[in-house]
């Protein structure tokens, strides 16, 4: 009965003792054993990380790294969209777009920016660095862009080469929303910044200072001239600019029919008149400015080349005007506008010169009448450039007329001299014939004679080859004569050469 009650005791005190909780230690493990365990699982996955970076390629591994981000989006239910800089050799519009649209996304939350500011800029610019990351909202779905930018080295090179993308990502069940409405928003939204941004730069191709190869570099064109304060004829200034908005307007036109959306204009005039150069985007307009149109090279006034030819001429009194609002902000009328215009029409002065006198005093009344005084003395110093062109002009044509004269009375003096030296070469080629025939003759009749006679046959041959070589001697001295007669003809001829 005792032993009963003791192992109850027993049973009880055991039941209790299970009930009391372990203590702490002997739940988690110690911090030693944590720290070791962590130690070692690093060192793992360093070893892993090594091996993997030095033993397998850098191409596989980016597919590797691909197909493992693929499987965990796909897990996740999330969609991303990769933006790459570069489409080829083409500039990615979307990427550019994408840069411009989110430099006003940038938050508060932003840890690194990309800062810049050129000379003429106004503000400064903002854009993303690379791993940054911004969240945007499109009709209540969160967007989220990040910034990948990496270098590696060229295959094949040492070149190493810069990489840039964004990635875009979102829900699986936004795909129709974001491609077909939030990307085209994001377009548009960067084509309206860049609109009120844009500038005119001029580019060049020039050899960069650090290397030997080419490279694009661009300046900033400020000028402030515009159709505005620009000193041209009224219906002049008017024709160009109808021109170039009808040109701008047919975008369409040109592609569909296969042309280059571009137009050419030669200004040509004389040194001092303005001329105008513009680039609005896709566009072309190419400006030739040129004092002499007549030295040009044929090529480049064939047509499909300059489309207008325009003549910038001397200064007319409603260009004047413009330049007079221009430099001494004169809006209406002034008492010596009158005496301008009249010297305006028959003296010949550039808008270069125009300029130049008004800008020689603030003074309007003061800068008007040292502008008078310049036209009476230009309009002195063009009339005596007249006089003297005029009388260069008589001159030359009083010795034009005078060589026609010499020349005819040369021609006229030439003809007997001609006639009658004829005359005594034919008179002289008859007597050379009549001499050349009797020696003939008197051959045939000593033949004649030889044959009657009865002479000795040896004699008769000597006295045949005495008249022979007498008739040769009568031969020479007519081709003799025949010669001198033709020396003495040209000199007679050399006087009348020698005067003309």
């Amino acid at each position: 009965m005792q032993s009963s009650k003791t192992k109850s005791k027993n049973l009880s005190s055991g039941s209790v003792s299970n009930k009391i909780p372990k203590p702490v230690s002997t739940m988690f493990p110690s911090a030693s054993s944590a720290f070791t365990t962590y130690a070692s699982v690093t060192a793992s996955l360093m070893l892993i990380r090594s091996i993997f970076n030095d033993l397998i390629p850098y191409p596989l591994r980016r597919q590797i790294m691909s197909a493992l981000s693929f499987l965990f989006r796909f897990c996740s239910g999330r969609q991303t969209v990769v933006i790459e800089q570069s489409d080829g050799i083409e500039a990615n519009q979307v990427f550019m777009a994408s840069e411009v649209y989110l430099s006003t996304k940038i938050s508060p939350d932003t840890r690194r920016l990309r800062v810049s500011k050129r000379i003429k800029d106004r503000d400064l610019s903002f854009k993303l660095n690379k791993g940054q990351r911004i969240t945007d909202s499109f009709q209540g779905i969160e967007l989220n862009w990040r910034h990948i930018c990496y270098e590696y080295e060229k295959k094949g090179s040492r070149e190493v080469v810069e990489r840039r993308y964004f990635e875009l990502s979102f829900k699986k069940k936004y795909r129709e929303i974001v491609l077909d409405s939030y990307l085209p928003f994001v377009l548009k939204s960067a084509e309206m910044i860049e609109s009120e941004t844009r500038v005119l730069k001029i580019h060049t191709l020039a050899n960069a200072h650090y290397s030997c190869k080419f490279k694009w570099e661009s300046v900033k064109l400020e000028h402030p001239a515009n159709f505005d304060t620009l000193a041209l004829d009224g219906d002049l200034k008017n024709m160009i600019i109808e021109d170039l908005n009808r040109f701008l307007r047919r975008k369409e036109f040109y592609k569909r029919v296969g042309r280059s959306w571009k137009r050419g204009y030669l200004f040509y005039g004389p040194p001092g008149t303005d001329g105008l150069w513009s680039s609005c985007g896709d566009e072309r307009i190419i400006v030739f400015t040129t004092n002499h149109k007549e030295r040009l090279d044929p090529a480049l006034l064939r047509p499909g080349r300059m489309d207008m030819h325009i003549n910038l001429s001397y200064c007319t009194f409603q260009t004047f005007r413009i330049l007079a609002s221009n430099y001494l902000e004169i809006k209406g009328e002034h008492h010596l506008f009158k005496g301008i215009e009249e010297l305006l029409e028959n003296t010949k002065v550039t808008p270069a010169q125009v300029a130049e006198e008004l800008m020689k005093n603030e003074d309007a009344d003061i800068a008007l009448e040292g502008f008078l005084s310049f036209l009476k003395q230009k309009k002195l110093e063009q009339k005596e450039a007249e006089e003297k062109e005029a009388a260069k002009k008589l001159e030359i044509k009083e010795l034009k007329e005078q060589k026609i004269e010499c020349n005819k009375s040369l021609k006229k003096e030439s003809i007997p001299v001609i006639n009658s030296s004829v005359k005594e070469v034919e008179e002289k080629e008859v007597a050379k014939k009549l001499e050349i025939e009797e020696p003939k003759e008197q051959k045939i009749e000593c033949n004649k004679s030889l044959e009657k006679e009865s002479i000795p046959v040896n004699s008769s041959v000597k006295e045949v080859e005495e008249k022979e070589v007498a008739k040769k001697l009568e031969i020479e001295e007519p081709k003799e004569q025949k010669i001198e007669c033709n020396e003495s003809l040209k000199n007679e001829s050399i006087p009348v050469n020698s005067s003309v």
